[in-house]
């Protein structure tokens, strides 16, 4: 087995989804790639942040009393998975086919799903495996198969994972399906998706908070999750410490350090690759101008004066980001990182350095689209 065969460990939450996407629609020969994909998406310019605040009514915690009662932690990992944009629907309607994720389903189907999609050539990405984040997702593009017992396994997997057959008993896994087919035939052209999304990107970037249907709840969304960021380095971990919802002091410690590396470490990348998304399709408009037909598209121009602004924002996130990054391998530094409340202020002020830049991006964006201020 070479090292393209390994399981391999993508990226955080929402990206890792795009990721497996993009490697999936490779293999099925479609020319595209990961910064591509993060556009068309939407996830480049998405920023979610859960806080207590933006849920009236919802209590901080369990209620042992009231166990059907839904409640909210102080912060939650959940913040990087999420795109109300759809990056599975956006992303099957501008390239053609099926993209979804199966939940819930017990293990003799998942060896079924596994050994059908990686027989036809199609990796697939897994979520929840046991042993691994559950944020993020497995690349698979192999399994093997034993007789005694008769069972399918990841090989380079670690832990071993073995699916079986007869076992009916459901699981909490997730698997990532790319499926490439035919475009929908009344679909607009490939410059009217990329304007709807930076239409998308407006709205979200002003909006205050959005709600996630998946959890019930309501997220920090545009420049209204740096200021939810700010107030969780300034006040909320320190909170959580003090109080932890569900852990010991010392388990929200080495949590709140790694969640912190890893938010940091994705909105980092999104701006980035809002950026290389904006540079390319200023390009392809320099080349070939838009069909006449299709509404106004932002010019070349203020495509790239637009990236330039998303490059600044990534640069400052990736102060802050380039900080924390030890935390997801390094236990007592993510740990320590938690329990520095001055370290953690000065991070807030990057945070609000960095969104300051994102409202010039939005103004940029504003204008791109011939749409008022933002």
């Amino acid at each position: 087995m070479t090292d393209d065969d390994q399981p391999t460990p993508l990226r955080w939450g929402v990206h890792g989804e795009v990721e497996a996407i993009a490697e999936a629609l490779l293999a099925e020969g479609v020319e595209t790639s990961f910064e591509e994909l993060m556009g068309i998406t939407g996830t480049a310019f998405r920023t979610h942040f859960f806080r207590l605040s933006d849920n009236p009514g919802m209590r901080l915690g369990p209620d042992p009393e009231n166990p059907n009662v839904i409640w909210g932690p102080r912060y939650a990992w959940t913040s990087l998975r999420h795109n109300n944009f759809g990056h599975f629907e956006s992303a099957s309607y501008f390239y053609g086919g099926d993209m979804v994720i199966r939940e819930g389903l017990p293990w003799d189907s998942l060896w079924k799903l596994i050994r059908f999609e990686l027989d036809a050539g199609r990796p697939l990405a897994l979520y929840n495996l046991p042993g691994q984040s559950p944020w993020r997702p497995i690349l698979v593009r192999r399994y093997a198969l034993s007789s005694s017992p008769l069972s399918l396994s990841l090989p380079g997997l670690d832990p071993e994972v073995a699916f079986t057959p007869r076992d009916g008993t459901p699981t909490n896994l997730g698997a990532l399906l790319v499926r490439h087919g035919d475009l929908k035939p009344y679909r607009p052209s490939d410059n009217v998706r990329k304007r709807e999304v930076l239409r998308w990107a407006l709205r979200h970037g002003v909006s205050r908070r959005e709600l996630v249907y998946e959890s019930e709840r309501f997220y920090a969304v545009g420049v209204a999750a740096f200021d939810a960021l700010a107030e969780f380095l300034t006040e909320g971990a320190a909170a959580e410490l003090a109080d932890p919802v569900q852990q010991t002091s010392d388990e929200a410690a080495l949590d709140i350090g790694r969640f912190l590396a890893a938010l940091t470490e994705q909105w980092t990348e999104a701006r980035g690759c809002a950026a290389v998304f904006c540079r390319a399709w200023a390009d392809q408009l320099a080349e070939a101008p838009a069909d006449p037909d299709d509404p106004p598209m932002p010019s070349p121009e203020q495509l790239r004066l637009l990236a330039d602004d998303a490059a600044r924002v990534s640069e400052e996130l990736k102060r802050l980001a380039d900080d924390f990054a030890p935390a997801l391998h390094d236990a007592d530094f993510a740990s320590a990182l938690a329990r520095d409340p001055d370290r953690l202020k000065r991070s807030a002020q990057i945070v609000t350095a960095a969104q300051a830049l994102e409202r010039v991006t939005l103004q940029r964006l504003a204008e791109a689209l011939g749409q008022a201020q933002a």
